[in-house]
């Protein structure tokens, strides 16, 4: 095993210990004190840091640790160790569930051996996704236990149990944080390791563990002669099963007294925004209301949910993202001839979309209450909590103070090259007769000024699909297609595969920047390494391009705007589809590695005799390194230029130059 002081204190051998942790981290750490051999995934806020906080513990426990080339792929690999009788984290954002469902829908039925757990990530708001969607769905799709954790002291000890729980009812199982507990920080007890020593690929106290598999009937799941028929009422008999062991989850909290005038009933980070909004509120009408908190939200417990039912007047369901618990609970009453009122999100108590925060619930307990206002209440309460005026206040003062920040691409970023060129090259065609679909990564910020090159996106890879659905059309416009290469090797390979068939004459333009940069510099198949740094076969995509039977497909330096474009009007020629391949570093990547190299990075100047306001580095770049001198009416390269030479390359007078006075390298 790693020398303990090499570790993170998360990662720690302390059992008893408490650390301060990232609700991620306790994630990880949960699955490790589980005794996981494999760990796989891919990346997407807010889930990433679970997968890179399992690295370190690739060596120390020799656990496998990968990133694979989508959610799918992960789960099926995880499916296979726990096959062999070993346990599997599955690491995904909300989104990669869609993609982990087609074999999540098999193995159910199948059933698994060694636990299973799937760390899924919501994103409610929508901060950081092009949705907001509910992983707790897919309880009731695919029948199978969905647990919720309220903090990272409960992530940690939900995961762990998760396994515990999965191979009890040989079940996948889902562990569903949200980004305010997957990015929170708080404290969390460290259990032991033992079990992940001893279980261990190397360094385990008693060797590494062999791993086999044994053919089982259960491990075929096909419809032919009734089987996947057989299992589908076998695993809806298992349910009564699951509700008795969310009876029993350790996150469960139960707090009803003899009678209530409000009921309610919540799940994960839910629980929190309830016990501060009752804090707001007197001894004496807080001592009134029944709080049961479940800690699997499917199936819910069904004991306790009755049990506050029967004692409380009214009754509220607090929840984070679709009305999940709230349906459930609703037929729960019905079929036990419980009639009370059910408050929230369905019945507009509380709003159906968006993050829920304290105050949303403390005005919705207000009005069931019929209190006065969602307020402390004057001489009374024992909250500490700011009001919302206050917050009001704050907020207010806040958006004087900081300056306007859109979302842009990053200063230096190879795609800000390649959609300036792009948007050269649609001139020729004129705009309004071209059709551009976009994909998501980085390069969705083209969509905005002054590129405005994304007529339509949706989802990972969707942008090839779309492009070959465009493509069997008499759309009388030219169709070009930009998606990046992690993306396009997650989920664009097939769609190609289409688009070649179908002989859809479009320009797919592949922005390679190496990595997978929106989510935090991930290796991509082509980027020559593993998630734990080591060395891996680089995956050439045009050479996989080229077999396809792509017959141009080019590749560029995404910094040379000259080249770029040239290739993009040369595509546009070919009779099907032709790719380009605009190929150039990710700006963070350049900079770090300059930075632990300890290697100045030079930057460019603008020489004012010669700046003629023109604007194009400002308006048509849009570089964040530039900014425009009004007064002066010149622009200006800031100190956080990268040197990456497109503004000195585009400008029509040559007036930017290194800052030391040599001339432009471009």
């Amino acid at each position: 095993m790693t020398a303990r002081a090499v570790l993170p204190d998360y990662l720690q051998d302390a059992p008893g210990s408490q650390v301060l942790a990232m609700g991620n981290q306790a994630i990880a750490r949960g699955a490790l004190e589980a005794g996981i051999v494999f760990a796989a995934g891919y990346p997407g806020t807010p889930s990433t840091e679970i997968l890179e906080s399992l690295v370190p513990a690739a060596r120390a426990f020799g656990v496998v640790v990968d990133w694979a080339v989508n959610e799918k792929v992960a789960f099926e690999a995880a499916l296979a160790a726990s096959l062999t009788g070993g346990r599997a984290l599955v690491i995904t954002k909300h989104v990669g569930m869609n993609w982990i469902s087609d074999p999540l829908l098999a193995a159910n039925l199948g059933g698994t051996l060694g636990g299973i757990v799937i760390a899924a990530a919501d994103d409610p708001g929508a901060r950081s996704s092009h949705n907001e969607q509910d992983t707790r769905a897919y309880g009731f799709l695919a029948e199978i236990p969905i647990l919720e954790p309220a903090d990272p002291a409960e992530a940690l000890e939900l995961t762990r149990w998760a396994f515990d729980l999965s191979e009890q009812l040989r079940l996948p199982v889902i562990v569903r944080s949200v980004a305010r507990v997957s990015h929170a920080w708080g404290p969390v007890s460290l259990g032991s390791l033992e079990r992940l020593r001893a279980t261990g690929q190397s360094g385990g106290v008693d060797g590494p563990q062999e791993f086999g598999f044994q053919p089982d009937p259960r491990f075929v799941v096909t419809g032919a002669g009734g089987k996947a028929l057989r299992f589908h009422q076998a695993l809806h008999a298992r349910l009564q099963d699951q509700v008795r062991a969310s009876e029993a989850c350790p996150a469960n909290r139960v707090q009803v007294p003899g009678e209530a005038d409000l009921g309610i009933l919540t799940a994960g980070v839910a629980y929190t925004y309830v016990e501060e909004a009752l804090g707001y509120l007197p001894d004496r009408v807080r001592s009134r209301i029944a709080v049961v908190k479940a800690g699997m939200p499917f199936p819910l417990p069904a004991g306790p949910c009755l049990d506050m039912a029967r004692r409380s007047s009214t009754l509220l369901v607090v929840e984070e993202g679709e009305p999940v618990v709230e349906l459930q609970f609703k037929v729960l009453l019905a079929e036990h001839q419980i009639y009370r009122p059910v408050a929230g999100k369905r019945t507009g108590e509380l709003p159906p979309a968006g993050e829920l925060t304290p105050g949303l619930v403390r005005s919705a307990v207000a009005r069931l209450l019929n209190l006065e206002a969602a307020t402390v209440p004057q001489g009374g309460g024992h909250s500490t909590a700011v009001s919302d005026s206050e917050r009001a206040a704050v907020a207010s003062r806040m958006s004087e103070l900081l300056p306007r920040r859109d979302l842009t691409m990053c200063t230096g970023c190879s795609h800000r090259a390649t959609f300036y060129a792009l948007r050269r090259a649609a001139r020729r065609f004129g705009r309004r007769n071209c059709l551009f679909v976009g994909d998501i990564g980085c390069y969705s910020f083209a969509a905005q000024p002054p590129f405005e090159l994304v007529d339509v996106k949706y989802t990972m890879g969707a942008s090839l699909g779309v492009l070959s659905g465009f493509g069997r059309l008499n759309l009388k416009k030219r169709l070009f297609a930009v998606i990046g290469d992690s993306t396009f090797m997650h989920a664009g390979i097939p769609a190609l595969v289409n688009a070649v068939a179908s002989r859809i004459r479009a320009v797919i333009v592949i922005a390679d920047n190496r990595t997978v940069g929106m989510t935090g510099q991930q290796p991509t198949l082509g980027t020559g390494r593993t998630a734990t740094g080591d060395p891996a076969p680089e995956i050439a995509m045009e050479d996989l391009i080229r077999a396809l039977g792509v017959s141009f497909v080019e590749v560029v330096d995404a910094f040379d705007v000259g080249a770029v474009r040239q290739a993009v009007l040369q595509a546009a020629g070919v009779d099907g589809p032709a790719v380009v391949i605009s190929r150039g570093q990710c700006a963070l990547n350049y900079v770090r590695a300059k930075t632990l190299a300890r290697q100045t990075i030079i930057p460019f100047r603008v020489i004012e005799d010669l700046c003629n306001g023109c604007g194009v580095c400002v308006k048509q770049l849009a570089c964040p390194a530039i900014a425009w001198d009004a007064v002066a009416k010149k622009a200006r390269v800031l100190s956080d230029c990268t040197a990456c030479s497109i503004c000195a390359a585009i400008c029509p007078k040559k007036a930017i130059v290194l800052a030391e006075g040599s001339p432009c390298p471009v």
